[in-house]
């Protein structure tokens, strides 16, 4: 292998069986389906060039918009009775071999479906040298598929996603300690000569030993607060690598301190939103779009059709693409989930809407969507960080200026009013500590 191809991006190409994701969203009880969320996770795992989905799209045509605005190209399989099913896995699994073959550039294959019948394709990719990621909802996917990928990522795990109805068993609650001892194996395969391993390369280990592994099903929002988590139990040390992540080592070195470089916690919160798909935009262009927000649904044209996430969405899109202004449809997808986890959009029955394509209102004004919104991002960084808040930071990244650390605090006094966050004082130092309360901030 050369120097170039040693060193290029990962390409990546996405396989999505619609039938069987759309339905077992429906299955789960989630909100909706949305491709965006399963494709910013891939943007984790490198470059994806090839994107295709399969259905019969006459039956799932409120999705074909969101499909081709992400760059998918749509394999039409129109409906042949209960041949339907057949006809899409043998022509998913006919084009992901003609890719592998044609393409060989191609590191990682993705197929989004919990079907067991993709299995053989799984074990055939595998036998030619390339990655294999999985997409499904727990529920829905076959325990054969997962075990035969490299790696499986559960839907209802990604930041973004909205469980609209708990089911009503409830999940097992998993014991950490495996996901430790997981660890600790990968770590010392991978440092066994002393030096430490990359966050990242301990986590491929790990997945490659337990394909279904997920520090989400431990409660940790992502891999590096699940490494904090064991560094604090004394199982691993961990460095800030200067291009990003740990540094892992599984032995303490003998010193009785250890100095980690630390970003800024300006750049630390909002990499950590980033990661939960909570980009917190600049607070004009944050401001702008849920101020166009209310005032849409306030004079909503029926020209337009119904008011739904979907076509408000689209209608703010076209009006920004109008007037020129760089706001992308990104932008406006990333202020709407925001206000859905909030709770503030209500469906027709006055309960959070179960689909994109359901009308929906708001019945606060924007000022108050702000202060939600920036509850919300607050409510998720005392979840993923145990350590006093950084007021001047939290002012930065939501009001775009250091010095309104008052409004902070009283955006953090409201949260514990609410019972939304907990505090608690530091006993050594005296700072106040916040912790999340809740499994989702809109219960």
């Amino acid at each position: 292998m050369g120097i170039n191809e040693a060193n290029r991006e990962t390409n990546v190409a996405v396989f999505v069986d619609c039938d069987n994701i759309i339905a077992s969203v429906k299955q789960a009880y989630i909100a909706d389906f949305d491709i965006e969320i399963i494709l910013d996770r891939l943007k984790e795992k490198g470059r994806v060039i090839v994107k295709k989905a399969y259905a019969d799209w006459q039956r799932h045509i409120e999705y074909r918009r969101d499909m081709q605005d992400a760059g998918i190209e749509l394999i039409e399989l129109p409906s042949r009775g209960r041949s339907d099913k057949n006809a899409t896995d043998i022509k998913l699994a006919v084009d992901a071999m003609g890719i592998l073959f044609e393409r060989d550039y191609i590191d990682t294959f993705v197929i989004v479906s919990g079907d067991s019948d993709f299995s053989g394709l799984v074990s055939k990719l595998k036998e030619f040298g390339k990655k294999v990621i999985g997409v499904g909802v727990r529920l829905a996917t076959s325990g054969l598929l997962v075990e035969l990928c490299d790696e499986f990522i559960f839907y209802e795990e990604l930041p973004g996603v909205q469980i609209m109805k708990k089911p009503s068993a409830k999940p097992t609650k998993l014991d950490v300690t495996e996901a430790y001892e997981l660890l600790e194996e990968a770590a010392s395969a991978l440092n066994s000569e002393g030096a430490g391993a990359m966050s990242s390369r301990v986590k491929d280990l790990m997945l490659r030993k337990k394909s279904s592994f997920s520090e989400r099903r431990y409660g940790f929002p992502d891999f590096s607060a699940f490494l904090e988590a064991a560094e604090k139990r004394g199982l691993v040390q961990l460095l800030m690598h200067p291009t990003g992540g740990y540094l892992v080592n599984i032995k303490r070195p003998d010193q009785t301190s250890t100095e980690r470089s630390e970003m800024p916690d300006a750049t630390r919160y909002q990499s950590q939103l980033n990661r939960l798909s909570l980009r917190p935009l600049s607070a004009e262009i944050r401001g702008k779009i849920v101020a166009d927000i209310v005032e849409c649904l306030n004079n909503w044209n029926s020209d337009n059709g119904e008011a739904t996430t979907r076509n408000l969405i689209q209608h703010l899109a076209d009006n920004y693409r109008q007037q020129e202004l760089e706001i992308s449809k990104n932008m406006i997808q990333d202020v709407v989930r925001a206000l859905m986890q909030t709770g503030c959009v209500l469906g027709a029955s006055g309960q959070p809407p179960m689909s994109y394509g359901e009308p929906i209102k708001i019945n606060l004004a924007a000022d108050k969507l702000l202060a939600e919104c920036n509850k919300l991002f607050i409510w998720y960084l005392a979840q993923s960080f145990a350590a006093p808040f950084n007021l001047n930071a939290l002012s930065e990244i939501l009001f775009g200026f250091k010095n309104q650390t008052d409004k902070v605090q009283k955006l953090i006094e409201q949260l514990v009013q609410e019972k939304r966050l907990s505090v608690k004082k530091n006993g050594s130092s005296g700072q106040q500590i916040y912790t999340a309360l809740g499994d989702r901030f809109s219960e």
